[in-house]
């Protein structure tokens, strides 16, 4: 993994596929074989993102996700929430910021599965989480969309990407540039749902000049949600330039 830079699934399936082009060498009569860079399964996934087709199975890969999230024990609730409040805030910045079709797919998976690593330890989950999302299998992800899921989901909370930090450090710049900016807007959706009591089902969303001011309606405290978000808004602010600001009725949470 470490030499040749692959993901746990594809350095498991490296010693059977070796053994396997061996078999169709010896079988050819050929001494050498030239392997393609990617495979199968991801030819026919970028085959449909070319024609339009990868929307018409969002639900299936939706499913796949959301079993994988029951699987190690996620609040399935929660996830939900943060999901749908990440996705309404993505569509809010969507266009300004650049933030293509893939870039739902990337936020959505990540949102699901933030909180897998809780199964290994509640102690630095958030790399647990990243561990346990590479090395799990999704139908309908390719590996590079599955490891910018995972890296969202890793910097979902405490320290902020960094280019020294491990499979990061190997990404492009511009993945690097949608891994900060989807993790931070997924860490805005789970401050907004850190009370975990259906209190905040979206908003509308508003700018003041170098402000984002999310207007929620139907609740007249929002104490806990501006606490989580003065901990953890530095990544959101940091990426995009805006500090989230939070409104009850006709007040500001600033």
């Amino acid at each position: 993994m470490s030499s040749y830079r692959l993901s746990i699934a594809d350095a498991e399936s490296l010693a059977p596929a070796l053994l396997g082009y061996t078999y169709l060498a010896n079988r050819l009569g050929q001494t050498e074989l030239w392997v393609a860079d990617t495979n199968l399964r991801e030819g026919l996934l970028l085959d449909m993102a070319s024609t339009g087709r990868s929307a018409k199975i969002r639900p299936q890969i939706m499913r796949s996700v959301e079993s994988v999230a029951a699987k190690y024990g996620v609040d399935l609730q929660h996830a939900e929430r943060v999901s749908l409040l990440a996705e309404q805030l993505l569509n809010e910045l969507a266009d300004e910021f650049g933030l293509t079709d893939n870039c739902g797919l990337i936020l959505q998976v990540a949102a699901w599965l933030h909180e897998v690593g809780m199964y290994v330890n509640h102690r630095s989950y958030h790399k647990h989480s990243l561990y346990l999302i590479r090395s799990s299998e999704f139908f309908g992800i390719g590996a590079r969309i599955l490891q910018l899921a995972a890296l969202v989901a890793r910097y979902h909370r405490r320290a902020s990407p960094q280019p020294q930090h491990e499979i990061y450090s190997t990404l492009e710049r511009r993945d690097r540039a949608t891994v900060c900016k989807l993790a931070g807007i997924l860490r805005v959706a789970k401050a907004l749902d850190v009370a975990r009591q259906d209190r905040v089902q979206g908003f509308t969303a508003s700018r003041a000049g170098q402000r984002l001011v999310l207007t929620v309606p139907g609740v007249t405290d929002l104490t806990l949600e501006d606490l989580e978000l003065r901990q953890s808004g530095n990544l959101f602010e940091e990426t995009f330039g805006l500090r989230v600001v939070l409104a009850v009725e006709d007040r500001l949470t600033a």
